[in-house]
């Protein structure tokens, strides 16, 4: 066996064997990525189609292996942070990073993936919509954003040019970021 496939066996071995976090903060959150996953576009393959016709794969180095939401490491995020748009044409990946990134950016707010990952479920929040026919999806989505929206803190800057997302908002930040997207416009 080649060292590639040994170390893909060991990888894959590991990712199987790692357990359901118990007692997860924002269980509905959690729920509704898994019910997304695996993602049909992971970090890597965006990273891919991010460089198509350029990246021969230099740039995606890291390999993944995405089959649950906390199979997603703070260091797969820090290291494909700006791939998000390119899975715009598959919303379910989308839903699938966001308990991932909500949770890693409660650990440590200067997450730099955060704000993009905004952005594209904002631009991509039409497409989002038939995802989130079911109640409970559109409620764990909504949670999932103002987890995001009340770890910020004062800065939320990013939820102001979303202005999709910006009616999901609920609790004592939203009327806040209500009131200063207006003035941005």
């Amino acid at each position: 066996m080649s060292r590639r496939k040994d170390r893909k066996r060991r990888r894959d071995g590991w990712v199987s064997s790692t357990p359901r976090p118990e007692n997860p903060p924002h269980p509905a959150v959690l729920a509704l990525s898994e019910k997304h996953g695996p993602p049909p576009i992971d970090l890597r393959q965006a990273e891919l189609l991010d460089g198509f016709g350029y990246n021969k794969g230099e740039y995606a180095k890291r390999p993944i292996a995405h089959n649950m939401p906390w199979h997603v490491s703070r260091e797969d995020l820090d290291y494909y942070r700006s791939v998000f748009a390119f899975m715009c044409d598959e919303p379910g990946s989308l839903l699938f990073y966001l308990y991932p990134v909500a949770l890693e950016f409660e650990r440590d707010p200067t997450l730099e993936a955060s704000d993009g990952f905004l952005y594209c479920l904002d631009m991509s929040y039409e497409e989002l919509r038939p995802l989130l026919r079911e109640a409970e999806d559109a409620a764990a989505f909504a949670e999932g954003l103002n987890w995001i929206l009340n770890v910020r803190g004062p800065d939320w800057a990013p939820f102001y040019q979303c202005p999709n997302l910006i009616p999901l908002l609920t609790g004592e930040h939203a009327e806040q970021v209500r009131l200063q997207a207006q003035r941005w416009r």
